[in-house]
């Protein structure tokens, strides 16, 4: 299953119209007014690395900046500990950007610009550098600034983002239900608090959207946790109770796919094993394995590779 904060960062964000707001509200106004907004288009590059997957998403836009091509780059930081790392992995990124547009068709023309945003919800708020010189220990007037790469990123820190600023950046009702929850989910107190404010938005988007509302429910179930969704569902039978009860069904469905998922890659672990050790198998073994249930195929696989000289019987026994 996907990565919950990639799942939901990206089904809402990857919206034209949904980034499009968001990044407005968060670039400095001479900037976002150079931006040609109604043409803002997603890229299918993808650049954080496949190692990086659980602490970062990006999204790669693209859109006339100046009259001229250009690019907005947006990279979630869904990890709860600062990274000091960040802005030298931005500028390799950003380098990866220009290597790739700058193909034979544009090799003579000048490197478009690239604003880089940052989407943070660090638990303690932002607190490392947002401009590259920073990472040298040099003086402002020191010479060898003129040959050190230089840019700034803008940092969304949703952490330091109460409601009333959340709104007032009039996002569409995904986007603002999906930065309250990036803010709050993982201080259970807080989240809880803030919950009947938002119960209004989390009904709409309990009532339309089938993707986003798993990717919303996988969410909370995985950063919140079990507990935390349970607190929610009693809250919610006060605010309302239709929402909390397809909340619940969602969320029974996720756990049962989970359970699917898990049994479909023990059978396959378990099946391998078997046929290492007895050769080919009988009809009679592949169906008993293709009906047997999560429990029952944790059962012989913890048999299987516990040794002991057992026989194919021994293991699949009840």
């Amino acid at each position: 299953m996907p990565i919950p904060h990639d799942a939901i960062f990206k089904k809402v964000f990857s919206d034209p119209l949904a980034a499009a707001a968001e990044l407005q509200s968060v670039l400095p106004a001479e900037v976002a007014r150079d931006v040609a907004w109604a043409e803002l288009d997603l890229t299918d590059i993808k650049l954080v690395d496949e190692k990086l997957k659980e602490k970062f998403s990006d999204l790669l836009f693209k859109a006339p900046i100046s009259g001229r091509d250009g690019f907005v780059y947006v990279l979630f930081e869904h990890q709860s500990e600062e990274d000091k790392s960040m802005l030298l992995r931005l500028g390799e990124y950003m380098f990866r950007i220009w290597r790739g547009w700058r193909t034979k068709e544009n090799r003579d023309q000048p490197l478009p610009p690239i604003l880089p945003v940052v989407l943070a919800h660090d638990e303690c708020g932002w607190r490392s550098p947002t401009r590259f010189h920073a990472l040298f220990d040099l003086a402002d007037d020191s010479p060898m600034r003129r040959f050190i790469p230089c840019f700034d990123v803008v940092v969304d820190d949703i952490r330091r983002v109460d409601d009333e600023a959340l709104r007032a950046r009039n996002l569409p009702v995904a986007a603002a239900v999906t930065l309250w929850l990036m803010r709050d989910a993982r201080s259970p107190a807080r989240l809880l608090a803030t919950l009947a404010a938002w119960g209004p938005d989390l009904d709409q988007i309990v009532k339309g959207d089938s993707e986003l509302r798993i990717a919303l429910v996988s969410y909370i179930l995985e950063v919140a946790g079990q507990l935390v969704f349970e607190a929610m569902l009693a809250k919610l039978a006060n605010i309302s109770p239709q929402t909390g009860e397809t909340m619940l069904t969602i969320a029974e469905h996720i756990r049962q796919e989970e359970r699917e998922d898990r049994a479909k890659t023990t059978r396959q672990l378990l099946r391998k094993l078997l046929v290492r050790d007895f050769g080919s198998l009988a009809a009679s073994v592949e169906k008993q394995l293709d009906t047997a249930s999560l429990e029952q195929l944790d059962l012989w696989f913890d048999r299987a590779v516990s040794g002991g000289n057992q026989s194919l019987d021994e293991i699949l026994a009840d």
